[in-house]
């Protein structure tokens, strides 16, 4: 674990050396389980290709987080999905619309990297819908499938992890935001 990586927002260091503030919000102690609970994830779920469909990155995301979430019951939805409060409210009651969204445009089935990235990397908003939208919506609707998935589904834990198949994943998962 690099401490450096955690000394709080508030840290000169960060800015001289040209850290975004939204980046910064998530340098603090409180990430650290986080942050090694992920680590320890991207070790057994395996990444999709770059050529892959953001539909495999949200799943693949939506298993990460799911892993950290079962190995950290306790952990808050704010650290856990690595957003702030007001971004967290607005998901919930954006769901459909960010559903309808991303199959409107087609994006779902979409699989160049300048397409899906927008969705899943890490910014201060999701782009293609506007400055006051919460990053990553690709990220938390991964986990919100995956999360569907394991209800509708009996398995353990590693049966998930191992699960192939995206589209069968999403049609089992039964996900309806």
């Amino acid at each position: 674990i690099s401490i450096d990586r955690y000394l709080g927002p508030d840290t000169e260091s960060y800015n001289r050396i040209g850290i975004p503030k939204y980046l910064q919000a998530k340098m603090t102690p409180e990430y650290i389980s986080r942050d090694v609970l992920f680590a320890i994830a991207r070790q057994y779920i395996a990444e999709p290709s770059p050529d892959d469909a953001l539909l495999a990155h949200m799943i693949y995301h939506g298993k990460l987080t799911y892993f950290v979430k079962s190995m950290y019951p306790e952990i808050n939805d704010q650290i856990l999905l690595a957003q702030t409060e007001y971004h967290l409210k607005w998901l919930k009651e954006n769901k459909e619309n960010l559903w309808r969204f991303i199959i409107e445009n087609e994006v779902l089935y979409k699989s160049d990297y300048e397409s899906y990235k927008k969705f899943i990397s890490d910014a201060p908003f999701t782009a293609p819908l506007g400055d006051n939208s919460a990053s990553r919506i690709g990220v938390w609707i991964g986990y919100k499938i995956v999360y569907a998935y394991m209800k509708n589904n009996e398995m353990s834990l590693s049966e998930m992890i191992e699960a192939k198949g995206d589209q069968v994943f999403l049609n089992k998962s039964k996900f309806k935001p």
